[in-house]
């Protein structure tokens, strides 16, 4: 109910949901998390 009446909240929210969805499931990302992972995996530094 508050996210139907209150402009502001919904926008922050939205702002939120999408810098979280950026940073955690760009595909810059994980192929960077998954790079340090192999690497990490293999030793090389």
């Amino acid at each position: 109910m508050d996210l139907m009446q209150n402009a502001e909240l919904r926008q922050k929210m939205g702002e939120a949901g999408r810098k979280r969805a950026v940073e955690s499931c760009d595909y810059r990302v994980a192929a960077k998390k998954f790079f340090k992972l192999v690497n990490e995996k293999m030793g090389i530094s």
